[in-house]
């Protein structure tokens, strides 16, 4: 570009004009060709604003003019493609959404990978939801809307992914067929089953607002699955909510409902469950701050847990998973000295970060990453210690030394060091008895 800025602006009568002219012609292609390179890796902006800085006085300008035209005709197709591949997905149409995604990657090459790869994530999601929401309503229409097919299509409903369209579709399904239980819950508590009408409400989502009649039913079946079922891993604040809910809805049960005794039984449960979550959701609190003294105390706090409580279970994967933490801190600077003595490829440092990198005990959580660093490092050394015999074996044979050069490069060739096993085998035979290669297995 400075011999162009230079001479842009030299007049027609200039001396060196013709000179200059051819001279401009060549530099102005030059740049053309490395501005189609960045449209062609994807970079169409930069390809235009590149092309925009030849001067409108170069003899190549016509051809500029032309490409930067096609290039923005490209660069409007990019979001017209993302939105007919909206549409395609909404309709369900996963063979156009692929060609739309086919073409995008054609207009932008590996320059939008990434949002290549985010749309194809979304066509499989999509296909995937859409699956889950078929077969959910294909439970219905099999089961004749009874109570049983209804509480399989919600827990097959419920596994549709949030941001699909089938999840908006899926949500108002769930609120229909959560509805149809709830009637039927509220027929069966009109004839004294209250079995049946358990049953029949226990499979709503909690996020589905109970009708007025079934209200205090809707309430105990919620309280009761809670005080029963075991705390999910993970899910501690979710779980708290959710309790914390249940007992306050329980507490509101009217004291003439049927449900009312068997509510007030559950209380104790659920309050002793919210002492459990709430001291779980402290140790993972401490744990979380990722120190050896933080885990250790997250550690103390969720073994306070009486070992014959429902909610043992949880406390014992957590206090599994912080020790192998506290391993992982404990064991990570031996690591990472291995790491750093290896870093300057030289066999007596290689040697010394195994040595280091052993000191890592079997069993403990980092002795897996431990032994591949040690196996990378011992073929490092062996690379290097057999580097001489290679060149060896080459340089006879170039100098047609082939029996030599076989025999040479064997050495290297029949075993392993490490590992005592056949670690290559060597190809010979081309035309004019050349060496060809060692080849691995």
């Amino acid at each position: 570009m400075g011999g162009i800025d230079l001479v842009k602006d030299w007049p027609a009568n200039h001396p060196l004009h013709n000179r200059v002219s051819r001279a401009m012609k060549e530099w102005s292609k030059g740049i053309l060709t490395i501005a189609q390179k960045k449209a062609n890796g994807g970079d169409l902006e930069g390809a235009i604003a590149l092309a925009q800085r030849i001067p409108a006085n170069s003899p190549v300008q016509k051809e500029v003019k032309t490409t930067i035209a096609g290039w923005k005709k490209l660069q409007n197709q990019g979001p017209a493609l993302e939105k007919a591949f909206e549409v395609a997905l909404k309709r369900q149409d996963w063979q156009t959404a692929e060609d739309k995604t086919r073409a995008l990657f054609r207009l932008n090459g590996d320059e939008n990978e990434s949002t290549i790869g985010r749309l194809r994530q979304r066509l499989a999601a999509e296909r995937t939801a859409r699956k889950q929401l078929q077969e959910a309503r294909q439970r219905v229409q099999d089961g004749s809307r009874s109570p049983e097919a209804l509480a399989a299509a919600i827990t097959q409903a419920t596994k549709v992914s949030p941001g699909t369209y089938a999840f908006v579709e899926a949500k108002s399904d769930l609120t229909n067929w959560s509805q149809s239980l709830l009637d039927i819950a509220s027929e069966r508590l009109t004839h004294s089953d209250l079995n049946g009408a358990i049953a029949a409400a226990k499979a709503v989502p909690f996020d589905v607002p109970p009708k007025p009649q079934v209200r205090d039913l809707v309430w105990f079946t919620r309280a009761r699955s809670l005080a029963a079922d075991p705390l999910p891993e993970g899910s501690l604040n979710e779980q708290l909510w959710q309790t914390w809910n249940g007992l306050i809805h329980v507490r509101q049960i009217d004291a003439n409902s049927p449900f009312y005794q068997q509510g007030q039984a559950l209380l104790p449960k659920l309050e002793q469950r919210i002492q459990v979550l709430t001291q779980l959701q402290f140790a993972n609190s401490l744990a979380s701050v990722g120190q050896i003294p933080s885990l250790q105390l997250a550690i103390r706090t969720a073994q306070t847990i009486p070992p014959d409580h429902s909610q043992r279970r949880l406390a014992q994967g957590l206090i599994a998973r912080w020790r192998t933490d506290i391993q992982r801190v404990q064991d990570r600077p031996t690591l990472t000295k291995a790491e750093q003595l290896a870093a300057s490829g030289k066999i007596p440092d290689l040697k010394a970060a195994i040595a280091q990198a052993k000191l890592i005990a079997p069993g403990r959580a980092l002795r897996s990453e431990a032994q591949q660093s040690i196996t990378g490092w011992n073929g490092q050394i062996q690379a290097i210690q057999d580097r001489p015999i290679l060149n060896r074996a080459k340089a006879l044979a170039k100098q047609r030394k082939l029996k030599a050069a076989i025999q040479t490069a064997e050495k290297y060739a029949r075993t392993d060091r490490f590992t005592r096993k056949p670690r290559c085998r060597l190809k010979t035979g081309l035309p004019n008895f050349k060496l060809r290669k060692i080849v691995p297995f």
